[in-house]
């Protein structure tokens, strides 16, 4: 609670001035701190956002170096080794011609002509493997992978068995289709427009 109305009633000139000082000081030493704070806040966030200037700029730098580094390789290493890969399968897809042309007039069951690299290669076998599984059997025995449930219950005759069954161990490879290797190779050329180094059609 404030003193100063009880010292401006009961208190001389005297100790209502010291009072008034001692207030003041008090006063300024809040400003004081408040200011202090603020210049430190104020410290923080601007070497904070140094910090992060630099470590952007250390992105940045190490960004354009890489972006050099990709510009010398791409219009150096990879355009020269572009150009003789597209070379070597120019001379395969006109070797593969005449291997073709003997392949057609072959009699049934003779060996055909070629590299496997060249040829349309059919997809893998499908790989089996077995695994331990939960299988809805009804009461004629038929099986089920899913069931739909009533309530949470198995339908009336319907239950849960555990077996081992065969499964197609990795499903996504059985229709890999294998291309020919002058058909499933794609040399993009250097910019945007530019033709390409070799693609499937020339």
């Amino acid at each position: 609670m404030d003193a100063r109305p009880a010292l401006l009633i009961n208190g001389s000139d005297e100790i209502l001035a010291d009072h008034d000082a001692e207030a003041a000081k008090a006063h300024r030493s809040v400003e004081r701190i408040v200011a202090i704070i603020a210049k430190l806040e104020a410290d923080l966030a601007a070497a904070r956002a140094k910090e992060k200037a630099d470590a952007d700029e250390e992105v940045f730098a190490r960004a354009q170096a890489a972006q050099a580094e990709a510009k010398r390789l791409i219009e150096g290493r990879y355009a020269r080794a572009a150009k003789d890969v597209a070379a070597v399968l120019e001379q395969l897809r006109v070797l593969q011609f005449d291997i073709d042309t003997a392949n057609r007039i072959l009699p049934a069951g003779a060996p055909r002509y070629g590299l496997e690299a060249c040829r349309h290669r059919n997809p893998d076998p499908p790989v089996f493997q077995i695994e331990h599984r939960k299988i809805f059997v009804n009461q004629q025995g038929t099986e089920f992978t899913t069931c739909v449930t009533e309530n949470g219950k198995l339908p009336g005759g319907m239950h849960v068995e555990f077996r081992d069954v065969e499964v197609i161990a990795s499903p996504e490879r059985v229709w890999t289709q294998k291309l020919p290797l002058v058909e499933a190779v794609v040399l993009p050329g250097l910019r945007p427009g530019d033709l390409d180094f070799w693609s499937a059609i020339q």
